[in-house]
């Protein structure tokens, strides 16, 4: 089941997307209410935005601290404690095969909860934030650390061909690691 179609919905990227910074990204998923926590913590986790909808609480193991993708990039995503305590508490208040979205009809119902979350840690232009922005953040952090493009997507999940030559030029250093040595954990929890 996905979501209703939206003709605003994730056209391939044609224009500049902001990047946020982890600093930003820790203001973000620290102020905002379990769901917001949900949704900024899955996208810098690897979940790919049209995978966001299908999450039910049965994809999720090891009291929340993994995911389990079912699709054609079907893969496992381990989840952050600070994360896994969100998610549990959505959890805890629905039935096992329904959404972890339950008050959530369309995409663009994801814009106002990530603005009002950007309002709220008083982040520069939160009118930018986006899905796409997210998501946007999260490829960049796999491509910088030399993340192969043909490797992305058994972290993150299905990236358009015109998506993925974004990235062409993220690696500075030239240098491409192995999957196994990128570091998949985006730092969206401040550590203190």
């Amino acid at each position: 089941m996905g979501l209703p179609t939206d003709p605003l919905k994730l056209s391939p990227v044609t224009q500049t997307l902001r990047l946020l910074s982890t600093d930003e990204c820790q203001a973000l998923f620290s102020v905002a209410n379990n769901q917001g926590k949900a949704l900024i913590g899955m996208i810098l986790s690897g979940v790919n935005i049209d995978e966001l909808w299908g999450i039910e609480k049965t994809n999720f193991s090891q009291h929340y601290l993994a995911l389990q993708i079912d699709n054609q990039y079907s893969r496992g995503i381990n989840i952050q404690k600070e994360l896994a305590e969100a998610l549990q508490a959505i959890c805890n208040k629905i039935t096992e095969k329904q959404t972890i979205w339950p008050n959530i009809n369309t995409y663009e119902d994801f814009l106002p909860l990530l603005v009002n979350i950007g309002h709220d840690a008083q982040i520069a232009f939160p009118e930018q934030l986006s899905l796409d922005v997210l998501r946007h953040t999260y490829l960049t952090y796999l491509a910088s650390q030399g993340a192969r493009l043909n490797d992305i997507e058994q972290v993150a999940g299905y990236t358009s061909p015109s998506d993925l030559a974004l990235y062409r030029n993220v690696n500075q250093q030239g240098k491409l690691l192995d999957l196994e040595q990128v570091q998949t954990q985006f730092a969206f929890v401040a550590s203190y």
